[in-house]
This record gives structure tokens, C-alpha cells and sequence, in this order.
């Protein structure tokens, strides 16, 4: 059930010799496995099963999947919206995304700030996290700064290769701001040109 149909999968488990459901069986079978999943993400309140369950509605070609979670952002909590948002992004580059977790970090910090930072490591390509990272890089709120460095090595992991070679992950530590201003100095010059930053 939970392939929903997508027997090679199945078949790669070893299983395709005994697996014999009708098509119709099938569809049965993905047509309730997604109505769980619409239903789940009503009330979903862990951040990593609700992206997942939305992860699983893409996979499976939900129709009206955007439309549902644009819904959802008006009565989320803030936990909620701040996956809400960043699989927007994810999806479709939804333009609001950046000031929405923004505004979820001004108004909510001290409940949901690694939910926002796991949002932002979603926001690769969107110059205005780019900047903001950035900026939080050279910021004295030392804990904001390291939430920054983690969110760019992550960003460098997942998609730009480019960012391990500026001196990231070593140089831009927070405490290398004070130990080493030089080395910080060069490296953040080099993340800048990488994320192409004015």
C-alpha cells in the first residue's frame, strides 16, 4: 500500500515474484493511502512527519496538494507554518516563504527557532536567505550566527558544492570572528561571491 502502485519498487525489494495485485487493487490501495495522508496533514504537529507527509502526497501526484497546503498557512501554528512555507518553496518557489519564516523568528524565537533554520536549509537559490545568512554570519548574536554556519554547510551538502571551497566550514565559525578576523574576513568575501550577493 504504501508504494501506491509504484511496483518497481517492489520488484527491487525482491518481492515482484510474489506481488500479483490487480490494477484496480492498486488504485484502491493509493486512493486510501492518500486520503490518510490528507487527513494527517490537517493535524500534524511534528515538523519532520509533516514534511514527510507532504513529501509523500508529491511523490504520489496528490491532486490539489498546493492549493491544501496554501490553505493550511491561515490557522497553522508556527511550528506548522514554518514547513508549511518552506515545502511551498520547495514546490513551487513560493514568493512569500523568506518573510513568513522571518516574521516566525521575530514573533516566535525562543519556540521555534530550529524549525525556521531547518525551513531556511530548504531556501537554497533564494537570494533574500542567502542575504540574510550572510548578514547573520557577521551578526554579534552568537547563537543566530551558528545557525547561520550550520544552514550555509548544509546548503553546501545539498546543492552548492561551490561553498566548500571558500573556507566555511573552518572560517566562519562564530569564534573566528575574534580568534582569526582575517581568515573570517577572506572566507566571508568568498561565501558572498558564491551566493552572488552585491
Amino acid at each position: 500500500m504504501m508504494n501506491g502502485g509504484k511496483t518497481f519498487y517492489i520488484y527491487k525489494d525482491g518481492f515482484g515474484d510474489v506481488y500479483n495485485a490487480t490494477p484496480a487493487e492498486e488504485a484502491q490501495w493509493k486512493a486510501e493511502l492518500l486520503d490518510q495522508y490528507r487527513d494527517r496533514l490537517s493535524v500534524e504537529d511534528s515538523p519532520s512527519i509533516l514534511k514527510q507527509i507532504i513529501e509523500n502526497l508529491e511523490y504520489h501526484q496528490a491532486e490539489g496538494l498546493i492549493p491544501q497546503v496554501e490553505s493550511l498557512l491561515e490557522t497553522a501554528s508556527s511550528r506548522r507554518k514554518t514547513v508549511l512555507v518552506s515545502q511551498l518553496w520547495r514546490m513551487t518557489g513560493y514568493p512569500a516563504a523568506f518573510s513568513k519564516l522571518v516574521g516566525i523568528l521575530k514573533e516566535h524565537r525562543e519556540t521555534c527557532l530550529d524549525e525556521v533554520f531547518l525551513a531556511l536549509i530548504e531556501m537554497k537559490g533564494s537570494p533574500e536567505a542567502a542575504a540574510f545568512l550572510w548578514d547573520l554570519l557577521q551578526s554579534d548574536d552568537t547563537l543566530l550566527a551558528k545557525k547561520a554556519h550550520t544552514t550555509l554547510v548544509m546548503w553546501a551538502y545539498t546543492g552548492l558544492p561551490e561553498l566548500r571551497k571558500t573556507g566555511l566550514e573552518t572560517d566562519l565559525k562564530p569564534e573566528v570572528k575574534t580568534a582569526d578576523p582575517a581568515a573570517f574576513s577572506k572566507a566571508l568575501a568568498a561565501v558572498r561571491r558564491v551566493l552572488r550577493l552585491s
